[in-house]
């Protein structure tokens, strides 16, 4: 029934203010620690070969991709390495941002 289905209100803070890049602003953060565990996992799942590209995509608006892979490639700029960042959004077919680190 439809009268018991409730939309589920999307946070549009990102949408407004932007990413939060907590790595980069408070790196000694308990959520900057884990963001660099993300970037060591993935370090470790590809040991045999070097990791050329990595995507980060889900089913819906609003659910963190941007935060996520914008807060990885700080994670691994940190660490020295080079990184490029493209996020596109496919709705509307047009490049918000292009990050080279």
């Amino acid at each position: 029934m439809a009268l018991f289905r409730r939309k589920r209100k999307l946070s549009e803070d990102t949408m407004q203010d932007g990413v939060k890049l907590v790595t980069a602003i408070e790196p000694k953060n308990v959520v900057s620690e884990q963001f660099r565990t993300v970037r060591t996992n993935i370090d470790f799942s590809s040991v045999d070969k070097q990791l050329k590209t990595l995507l980060f995509t889900s089913s819906g608006v609003s659910e963190g991709k941007s935060t996520v892979s914008a807060n990885t490639a700080v994670a691994w700029a940190q660490q020295g390495k080079k990184y490029f960042l493209l996020m596109l959004i496919l709705e509307g077919l047009r490049c918000i941002a292009l990050l080279v680190f």
